[in-house]
């Protein structure tokens, strides 16, 4: 069969799954493996089976599934291809993480980690370390979850300051090449302005007017430029919200000025629950969709005095100022069952979060130290179930 069209079958089948019918997907998918396996087209004879993987997984068919999941990841092994390799060890983890199995949680945990750390894919890295530190969450051994997630959290620094250094090089060359344009527009204004023979003193200013419009219109696009710089330095291009830098940044500062007016201050540390499946299921196009619904409500609830940013990938950070913990508890409880109404209604997956709370206390040294206790505290919440808040103190976990 040609290959096009078995593609097109393959994607009906995805079709067909994203609308709750896994048995007619199911079906579908088998006979393109078939198909695929017949035509001797090895790479899309993977993708095909590590799609069969994803339709058991969301029947809750784990036995069936997992068989797919290692069919496709021997393919992929053959292939030479690592990053399809660390994904489907990452799924493995986590389903093995969800049946309590947390040896072969660890295992495919660490199979996902050392294929990570080959390549320079820092994605990779942070899924590896974060699947480690959920499945030792789970495990109850919190002091190596901590120590992974701090781990997924350096590995994020890292990408999101290669992401700004990129960013902002280019946003530079942009700049540059306006201002450079305007620049030659306004000397070519000029040069034509003095070679002018002017006939009368009217002429003159006519002229002079003529300059000083140009020169102000030029200013201003200057300076719209560098309002638009400075916005993109300061928030996440997709969801408007602040960015990991400037949220933290206004943490500090907030944690400052609490510490020295002795006025509370809680934050709300959450994370979207099984985002890595909504976007292999249906895609990354509908995972941005979540993620902006997600920044508009976060934006539709905060108070003025309050602020929200996105640390990256699916993690929100919210810091309510003048605020203690049980009226955070409350906000974080409002903004998850926002989250489950909106969201679900608008998109075609399923959307549920789970929240980290605290409050600062006298034996936070930094707004560092008070954002790892609202990050324990949320892997406390996945750890118990996941689409829920929890206000888990860090030194209950450390003296446990």
């Amino acid at each position: 069969m040609n290959q096009l069209i078995l593609t097109a079958e393959m994607g009906i089948a995805q079709a067909l799954n994203g609308l709750k019918k896994h048995q007619e997907a199911i079906l579908k998918i088998d006979k393109v493996i078939h198909d695929f396996h017949q035509s001797g087209n090895l790479n899309a004879e993977a993708y095909a089976l590590l799609l069969r993987g994803y339709f058991y997984s969301k029947l809750h068919q784990f036995s069936r599934a997992e068989p797919s999941y290692l069919q496709s990841a021997a393919l992929y092994e053959k292939l030479g291809n690592p990053q399809k390799l660390s994904n489907i060890y990452t799924h493995l983890s986590g389903h093995y993480t969800d049946l309590k199995d947390i040896d072969k949680a660890l295992e495919y945990g660490e199979k996902t980690l050392a294929l990570a750390l080959k390549s320079s894919n820092l994605g990779l890295q942070w899924d590896a370390y974060a699947i480690l530190a959920e499945a030792r969450a789970v495990e109850g051994n919190h002091k190596l979850a901590y120590q992974h997630m701090g781990k997924a959290f350096e590995t994020l620094l890292e990408s999101s300051k290669q992401t700004l250094e990129s960013q902002t090089i280019l946003m530079r060359e942009q700049f540059d090449a306006e201002r450079k344009e305007k620049e030659n527009t306004i000397l070519a204004e000029k040069l034509a302005i003095d070679g002018l023979i002017l006939s009368s003193k009217k002429r003159e200013i006519w002229i002079l007017s003529i300059l000083v419009i140009v020169m102000t219109i030029s200013l201003v696009a200057l300076l719209r430029a560098y309002r638009s710089t400075r916005y993109l330095a300061q928030h996440d291009g997709l969801t408007g919200l602040l960015n990991r830098r400037q949220v933290l940044r206004q943490g500090e500062q907030e944690f400052e000025r609490a510490k020295r007016y002795h006025t509370p201050l809680s934050i709300v540390s959450f994370d979207i629950d099984h985002f890595k499946e909504i976007n292999d299921e249906f895609g990354h196009a509908e995972g941005d969709k979540v993620l902006k619904c997600v920044g508009n409500i976060c934006k539709d609830v905060v108070r003025g005095s309050d602020f929200v940013g996105r640390l990256g990938g699916e993690e929100f950070l919210i810091v309510l100022s003048h605020s203690e913990k049980e009226g955070a508890l409350k906000f974080a409880e409002r903004v998850r069952e926002r989250l489950s109404q909106d969201v679900n209604h608008h998109l075609r997956c399923t959307v549920t979060a789970s929240f980290g709370v605290v409050q600062m206390s006298a034996n936070d040294t930094d707004f560092e130290s008070l954002l790892q206790r609202a990050d324990i505290a949320m892997y406390h919440a996945k750890s118990h179930g996941r689409n829920q808040c929890s206000t888990v103190d860090l030194q209950i976990v450390s003296s446990a």
